[in-house]
């Protein structure tokens, strides 16, 4: 309790809250929109930045999270090396990531891995090899990790449906997002769906300590 932890890429501050509440800790997050701060949730503290651009003060925190963003960032040595610098010596860092397959395939890169990069903008995304490479030169130890690919998986499904029911209910979604786009982001969700099946895609979660 009390511990001082920064929340990289952090939404709209809803893991913070949760962290602050159940263990105590003392939670800031960054973001890079001003709309997520300024729709944050009750109790939550957002600041607007750019990761890359070096927020946050050296030495200053006991942990650092980063959920679903790292794969974001177009520097991931770069958006690493901030998380080394922040943490106190002893500070632990826990990411959240989405990685791909090691060596993919012609095939695979085409119909499945670029179009869900360029989709979702994950610019960074690399293998899980690479991830745990970057933490290593950034100077992290201890390092951990663990796959929730099959727990993760069904959410994809679960989007589908709800995109479908939402095409039904309120079709006026559709129409203002613009049906060409909303093709693509259907695609999209067709795609990660499968990748998981196919083992293209995982979900790891990776601990390390500076």
């Amino acid at each position: 309790p009390g511990a001082c932890v920064l929340d990289v890429g952090c939404g709209y501050g809803a893991t913070g809250v949760q962290l602050g509440e159940e263990f105590g800790y003392e939670v800031e997050g960054v973001t890079l929109s001003g709309s997520q701060k300024a729709r944050a949730v009750s109790g939550a503290r957002v600041i607007v930045g750019d990761w890359l651009a070096g927020v946050g003060e050296s030495d200053s925190m006991d942990g650092v999270i980063a959920i679903e963003s790292l794969e974001h960032m177009t520097d991931m040595e770069m958006a690493v090396g901030h998380l080394a610098r922040v943490l106190r010596p002893g500070g632990r860092t826990v990411l959240a990531c989405w990685v791909r397959v090691e060596n993919p395939t012609w095939l695979e890169r085409v119909l499945w891995l670029d179009p869900i990069r360029q989709a979702g903008q994950l610019w960074g995304q690399g293998s899980e090899e690479r991830l745990l490479g970057v933490l290593r030169r950034a100077g992290f130890t201890q390092i951990d990790r663990a796959d929730l690919s099959s727990q993760v998986a069904s959410t994809w499904w679960r989007c589908a449906r709800r995109a479908v029911g939402l095409a039904r209910s309120r079709p006026g979604v559709y129409r203002r997002l613009g049906w060409k786009e909303s093709l693509k982001l259907g695609l999209a969700t067709v795609r990660i769906v499968s990748a998981y099946q196919l083992g293209l895609l995982r979900y790891v979660v990776v601990a390390g300590v500076r």
